[in-house]
């Protein structure tokens, strides 16, 4: 049996394509390429060239930028300022455009080289092309806070270009927006401009609807936007697993796919096989939820711990809906648990109730049905929930 067992973890095992992930660049490097496109003399002004009073800068970064006399100490070091005039500018334009003076210090923190940026020939035509695309004054801070590059790469070659690339893939410029504001750094990764057009063009390929892919460009396009052979071959597999390409789960899968190591894998195939789970139910499960491979082994092995030594649920019953291994243990799994054990045991809910109906709903939604709407016949259900009881018993009303 046990053989038999280690024959079909490994024709799993074999059926995955596994990356090195600690040897590649790709989805994680979004920035040197833009970097080494840097012409400071594009950008900055002469006077930030020039020899500087570091106590004006200091005194700059603090009074005009509220920044903290250490906050000012550290990034003096990155920033030069002659005089305040030029800075000023800077200032002022950001705040035309939406900036608040927390944004402002927040900028300044991420990017201090702004304040020596040139107002007029830099930041404004860059401004003006984000608001020009769809890009409201309220989200325009908040995208250049998360990725404050972009301030300083080319407009035309640079910004522009990955806007065009991107238009091309999702279809519109809204969903181009909504891209910016959920991935600030999509128009600075060097793959959108290498790989993410034919990565995409291979998914339609294979019959990924539009809708799949767009979930893709705009939730992981680190992913989406993977060396190209490494990429197809992740969807191949994925393919080959019996995925359905129209459906959200085939670039979920992908995903997993593209960033697990044949070693990360092989450990969280031994922490299910733990639980009873054959080579066959790994992968029955990861069709269903691709994310539990994803997991961590230790984030695994305490789940499980506690759901089935604990709580008394077969394994079986998370194999069904393995989404429900994915929520914070001591945060969420745990109290849910604790307040329908408490509602079972008065015979309050039905015994046989499934696991995926608490623990996959929102936090109102089980307040609603298992805490607020018992509380009168068991006033200590809140405490139960928040932690405040951890040993029930008739002595506490239960």
């Amino acid at each position: 049996m046990m053989h038999r067992h280690r024959s079909l973890i490994s024709t799993l095992t074999t059926s995955i394509p596994f990356i090195n992930t600690t040897t590649s660049t790709n989805t994680q490097t979004h920035f040197p390429s833009l970097l080494h496109q840097r012409k400071p003399s594009l950008f900055f002004t002469s006077e930030s060239q020039s020899t500087e009073d570091p106590n004006l800068t200091l005194s700059y970064l603090i009074n005009s930028c509220g920044l903290s006399p250490a906050w000012a100490l550290k990034l003096s070091k990155r920033v030069h300022l002659r005089n305040p005039d030029q800075a000023d500018a800077v200032l002022d334009l950001l705040r035309s455009f939406g900036f608040s003076e927390t944004q402002l210090s927040l900028l300044v923190k991420r990017f201090p080289q702004v304040l020596s940026a040139k107002p007029d020939k830099t930041l404004l035509p860059k401004l003006q092309f984000f608001l020009s695309v769809g890009v409201s004054t309220a989200d325009l801070p908040k995208i250049l806070i998360g990725n404050a590059v972009l301030l300083e790469g080319s407009l035309a070659n640079c910004i522009a270009r990955r806007c065009d690339i991107l238009k091309s893939v999702l279809g519109s410029q809204d969903e181009v927006v909504a891209a910016l504001k959920r991935v600030p750094w999509c128009l600075t990764g060097r793959g959108v401009v290498d790989h993410l057009v034919p990565n995409t063009r291979f998914l339609r390929r294979l019959g990924v609807t539009q809708g799949p892919i767009s979930h893709m460009v705009c939730n992981n396009l680190g992913v989406a936007s993977v060396e190209h052979t490494r990429f197809v071959e992740a969807a191949e597999r994925v393919r080959e697993m019996g995925f359905d390409p129209s459906k959200v789960v085939f670039v979920d899968a992908v995903k997993v796919v593209v960033g697990t190591s044949r070693e990360v894998w092989e450990k969280r195939l031994e922490v299910y096989e733990r639980w009873g789970w054959s080579g066959e139910m790994c992968l029955s499960a990861f069709r269903r939820y691709p994310q539990c491979m994803f997991m961590s082994e230790g984030k695994v092995m305490r789940t499980m711990r506690f759901l089935v030594k604990d709580m008394g649920w077969p394994s079986e019953d998370i194999l069904r809906t393995p989404g429900v291994l994915s929520p914070n243990l001591e945060k969420t799994i745990m109290p849910r648990c604790h307040v329908v054990k408490a509602l079972k045991s008065r015979r309050l809910i039905k015994s046989d109730s499934c696991i995926s109906s608490f623990i996959l709903i929102t936090e109102k939604m089980f307040l609603d049905r298992y805490v607020t709407r018992f509380q009168e016949r068991v006033p200590v259900l809140m405490d139960i929930y928040r932690g405040r009881i951890h040993h029930l018993s008739d002595d506490v009303g239960l």
